[in-house]
């Protein structure tokens, strides 16, 4: 499993929930970057991976899955975008 493919999955993510796919971007009013909320991002540390959500425009952020391997987070990262076809989907059948 690669770091680039997890990436994808997370970008793919994002587009279905309607999110960004970048963590920041630059307020040229303000002239600071800022974070994008709702974002998710794989946090790295440790030697292992975890999804993770920024929860505000300040950067703070919250831990969405436990920290683990590359090949599993793909595999949680997978069932959540099912999860969340699924919903999609049953919702439209209700």
């Amino acid at each position: 499993m690669t770091l680039k493919r997890l990436e994808n999955k997370v970008k793919s993510l994002n587009l279905l929930r309607g999110f960004k796919t970048k963590t920041m971007e630059f307020n040229k009013a303000e002239g600071k970057y800022v974070s994008n909320s709702d974002v998710y991002y794989i946090g790295k540390a440790y030697g292992g991976y975890r999804l993770e959500q920024i929860a505000n425009e300040g950067g703070g952020c919250r831990d969405i899955t436990h920290r683990t391997t590359k090949k599993e987070l793909y595999e949680l990262i997978d069932m959540m975008i099912y999860g969340y076809n699924l919903a999609q989907r049953d919702s439209l059948i209700k």
